[in-house]
């Protein structure tokens, strides 16, 4: 299994660079879930919810929370090959709150699948680490206030893989490509939240689809019965 590697601001054309023949994809399953914040006494999630799952701070009383959510697509649709396709949208609100109520890291836990004509449901999983910088909220915030008011996340993506289904003589490639802002033209892993407001991304996927080459064994096989086929006919002619 190999593992995707998330690069900042790499272009999608860059992670397929093979023709596709158009053949039908639905996309069945999209699920998600937060895990293992940092600390976690600083965090309540909600992942009751499959549509959209949820994860805020501070626990303590506050007049807003600040948070992540993550809403997934809606299920199912059938996305064109060759093209990126938005598995659901993540979401950073950013208020203000109490000094040392903040999460530093967050994981979203990932899967996501599909079918390819009849074939059985394929599924690709994958981790996200979110990593969370609460900067200081010294306001009133200059223009230039990246590292005075807007706070930082990074994704890291630490798990995940090509799946390939085959059928009917074709072979499906289905490719977790990344969070974009641009409708997955070029995808990165830094997203800065002004105070007081919030910052949206979409995780992006795709799929290929290549026919199987015939071994050469194959063509052999189908040039001898073309040259057998040829002396038939011309016998029945005599």
């Amino acid at each position: 299994m190999k593992h995707t590697t998330f690069l900042a601001t790499t272009a999608a054309a860059a992670f397929f660079a093979t023709g596709a023949m158009a053949s039908e994809v639905d996309i069945t399953v999209i699920d998600a879930a937060w895990a293992d914040p940092v600390p976690a006494a600083n965090a309540d999630i909600d992942n009751s919810d499959p549509d959209k799952v949820m994860v805020r701070w501070p626990t303590v009383e506050s007049k807003n929370k600040s948070g992540y959510d993550f809403e997934r697509a809606a299920l199912p649709f059938s996305p064109d090959p060759s093209d990126p396709f938005s598995l659901g949208t993540f979401t950073h609100i950013n208020f203000g709150i109490p000094d040392n109520t903040a999460i530093t890291a967050v994981n979203l836990e990932f899967t996501f699948g599909g079918t390819a004509e009849d074939s059985p449901e394929v599924t690709f999983d994958a981790v996200f680490n979110f990593f969370h910088n609460e900067t200081d909220n010294n306001e009133p915030c200059p223009d230039d206030s990246v590292t005075v008011c807007d706070d930082v996340v990074t994704v890291s993506a630490v798990g995940g893989a090509d799946e390939v289904v085959v059928v009917n003589g074709k072979k499906y490639t289905f490719t977790l490509l990344g969070f974009s802002k641009d409708g997955g033209f070029t995808f990165s892993n830094e997203f800065l939240s002004a105070e007081g407001g919030i910052n949206q991304a979409d995780l992006y996927a795709r799929y290929t689809v290549a026919p199987i080459p015939l071994p050469a064994a194959g063509w052999l096989l189908l040039g001898g019965l073309g040259v057998m086929g040829a002396v038939a006919r011309r016998r029945k002619a005599a």
